[in-house]
Order: structure tokens, then sequence, then C-alpha cells
């Protein structure tokens, strides 16, 4: 499995997905809950910016490899050690130029969601 090895700009941001409730209603107005996953997902956004075109191409060529959202990597947590198996939400890669010119400085943006 691959894994991510580029430092974002900024610090990791850290939510959860919200998606592991599942929802079912009677027609009499009763409500059954149930989680879907043994284990509530986290989401994280990545956010590069100021980046040369070289860096900027490597990150978005890491993006291209794994088919978009298609296949999962692995990024190691600076903070904790901790080594998360994620894949990228779909539509969530943004790339864009910040500065013009000969020399153009690139933010890139996306998010992630934790798989097991």
């Amino acid at each position: 499995m691959a894994e991510f090895t580029h430092l974002p700009r900024y610090d990791v941001q850290i939510s959860y997905a919200g998606d592991n409730i599942l929802i079912s209603e009677s027609e009499y107005g009763y409500e059954q809950r149930r989680k879907k996953h043994s284990f509530d997902r986290r989401m994280f956004s990545f956010s590069f910016s100021v980046r040369t075109t070289a860096t900027t191409d490597l990150i978005e060529a890491f993006y291209n490899a794994r088919s978009g959202a298609l296949q999962s990597f692995t990024w190691t947590d600076t903070v904790s050690a901790e080594v998360i198996t994620m894949r990228i939400v779909p539509g969530s890669f943004k790339k864009q130029p910040m500065v013009k010119g000969e020399s153009p400085v690139w933010s890139v943006v996306f998010q992630t969601i934790e798989v097991r």
C-alpha cells in the first residue's frame, strides 16, 4: 500500500464523518437506530499552500496514481505517530494558483476519510 509522505503547511484538521448511524422508521413513527461500522470514521482536511510547481505536481501525481478516491493509502500522523489508512473523499481535491508568473505558487487542498 502506498504511503503519503508530504507534510501539509498547516495543521491537519480532524473531524468525524457522522455517517455511522443507520436510522430505520416504521410506518407507525417508531425509529430504530444502529451503527453501520464498528468504529467512527475520522475525516482529515489537508491544506498545502505556497508550494512550487514541482511539489504540487508530486501531490497531484499521488492523487492520480490512486485513481482519485478509488484506492486507499497510509499516512503517519506527525503528532501521535499513528499510521492511518485512508482514501481521498470524492470531489474534494482542489488545486489553484496563488501567485501567477514565471514561478507560480500553488495551493492544494483535499479531504480524506479513514478506512479499515
